[in-house]
């Protein structure tokens, strides 16, 4: 059993080889997922809350706290930079998992309302695998689910609006003033559910970045001010659109600059570029091998990995059924590599003609940490000089209420067993 969430999804799995548990456990997740109580004490546990400690007043969350943890990681934060800027409108704009500085923006009714919209019937893909009929599990969901819903309204990401034209960002992180630097150029291509152009795009990235002896990533490796390639490089397919990044760890923030400026002459010959028939061919049976070796080429479970490969064309309206089976596109692909032109006219597609391309700089601040400790109690201050007499008691009231079911002992005959 288990729960994890995307930028524009949230899945909840689990897997038994006892078909009595499977029902059981089926059972629980679709209560759990339709049917949730929402208790408002649960929100404050595990969402936030204000807190007197003695006359002081605190911010006490589970996934503040997670995400704060989470943006510890100056990987993490940067991707969410780069993330931020190639959606200026569209909801990857945010982090699905919540930024600590916006986490206390969001309320119980908020939250409420989102569960309302967003967990129906009409937006959910169920997927099972296994040995167990499918209608025996289709009647399931009717018994469980479906009959309690009339139609609701389908939720789809929507395409992002396009830059009109190149931006360049400068970012901060915490860390020590001499620490190491990012540069990054980030571009947006087509949908997801664009097979043809994904493999194209993938094709292209193999071909820079797959090994040692590679044109990128040996660029990068022998250029004197870079330190090492930069471990955000590569496809993202998290969304609605591919996002590809290459960039690198810079060593001295004057030497940013420079380094972006030979990244971008870098991009600009790589039409020069012409792999050979026997590279493309090494590059396609890599791709065919990963794309039919599925098992042995993920750390999950074979039916998971399947459902993850089609969890994305099932929420964006794709062909479900062919990204199972991915032969036709590489077919179409070594067809398409043969023409000389193939190379060439992915790298204008992915980088020279792309006005959707963004440069952002992160550079290492030691004060930045000390900063956000600031805003955070500049904004419980502000909220403590707004509060009530009667809102201050329904903060200490519900600490109390809190504290006491935390202390309440659940009875365990309410859980299913396993047998």
């Amino acid at each position: 059993m288990n729960a994890f969430t995307s930028s524009d999804w949230t899945a909840y799995p689990f897997a038994t080889r006892n078909e009595k548990d499977y029902f059981g456990l089926l059972d629980v997740y679709l209560d759990a997922v339709f049917f949730p109580k929402l208790d408002p004490l649960s929100f404050a546990q595990e969402g936030h809350r204000f807190e007197y400690d003695g006359d002081i007043l605190k911010i006490k969350w589970i996934v503040y706290n997670e995400m704060k943890w989470v943006y510890a990681d100056h990987h993490q934060r940067i991707y969410e930079d780069i993330k931020m800027t190639l959606h200026p409108v569209t909801t990857y704009h945010h982090d699905s998992g919540g930024n600590p500085r916006d986490i206390p923006d969001l309320t119980y009714e908020d939250f409420k309302q989102f569960h309302a919209e967003h967990y129906h019937p009409t937006n959910a893909t169920f997927m099972t695998f296994g040995n167990i009929a499918p209608e025996r599990i289709q009647e399931r969901f009717e018994e469980r689910v479906l009959w309690e819903f009339s139609h609701g309204h389908k939720i789809l990401p929507r395409d992002e609006k396009r830059l009109a034209a190149r931006e360049e960002h400068i970012f901060h992180y915490p860390n020590q003033a001499d620490a190491e630097c990012y540069v990054h150029i980030s571009v947006l291509l087509d949908r997801i559910t664009e097979t043809s152009k994904y493999l194209e795009t993938s094709l292209v990235l193999s071909y820079l970045t797959d090994h040692a002896g590679s044109p990128l990533t040996q660029w990068l490796d022998e250029h004197p001010k870079v330190i090492a390639p930069s471990p955000l490089m590569g496809i993202d397919d998290s969304g609605r659109e591919i996002r590809v990044t290459i960039g690198a760890i810079v060593a001295n923030r004057e030497d940013t600059e420079s380094v972006k400026n030979d990244l971008e002459k870098f991009i600009e010959k790589l039409t020069s570029l012409q792999p050979t028939r026997e590279e493309y061919q090494s590059l396609l049976d890599k791709l065919e091998l990963r794309l039919l070796d599925r098992a042995n080429g993920s750390s999950y479970p074979l039916g998971l990995e399947y459902m993850l490969t089609m969890i994305g064309h099932a929420m964006h309206d794709g062909d479900i059924t062919a990204s199972l089976d991915l032969s036709w596109a590489t077919t179409k692909l070594s067809e398409r590599v043969a023409n000389p032109e193939f190379w060439s006219a992915n790298i204008d597609r992915i980088w020279n003609n792309n006005a959707h391309y963004v440069i952002n700089i992160h550079l290492p601040d030691p004060a930045m940490n000390e900063r956000e400790s600031q805003r955070e109690q500049s904004y419980i201050n502000q909220v403590e000089t707004m509060l009530t007499l009667e809102e201050k008691n329904g903060i200490i009231e519900q600490s109390k209420k809190l504290k006491q079911l935390q202390e309440t002992k659940e009875s365990l005959d309410v859980l299913p067993t396993l047998t």
